[in-house]
């Protein structure tokens, strides 16, 4: 890999600069249970993502709904949202998250 690739495609985020470890998540831009069985998925299919900005696209996803591209603009400040929605889906995500891991803990 070249030094780029160690980039956050949203934050930006040198995590080998930062942290000198070579280490970023792959991302499918479209999720893969979408394609047909058959589907060959190439690097473009493909966004590099620090941790944090990993975590919060999948929050936005389950949240809202979104595409990759529109949570991107979100995540940088550069695409429209309604706030209170965003904030009252990801607080109810939060909790069907915990409710279910508690679940999980109890069986």
């Amino acid at each position: 890999k070249k030094n780029k690739d160690w980039v956050c495609d949203i934050c930006e985020e040198d995590f080998h600069y930062k942290y000198n470890v070579n280490y970023i998540e792959a991302h499918h831009k479209v999720p893969l249970a979408t394609y047909a069985s058959t589907y060959n998925v190439t690097t473009s299919d493909l966004a590099l993502l620090c941790p944090n900005c990993h975590r919060a696209v999948h929050i936005y996803m389950k949240a809202q709904g979104l595409e990759y591209q529109m949570i991107k603009k979100i995540l940088t400040g550069a695409g429209d949202l309604d706030k209170n929605k965003t904030e009252q889906n990801i607080k109810a995500t939060n909790t069907n998250c915990r409710v279910a891991a508690k679940s999980i803990n109890r069986a």
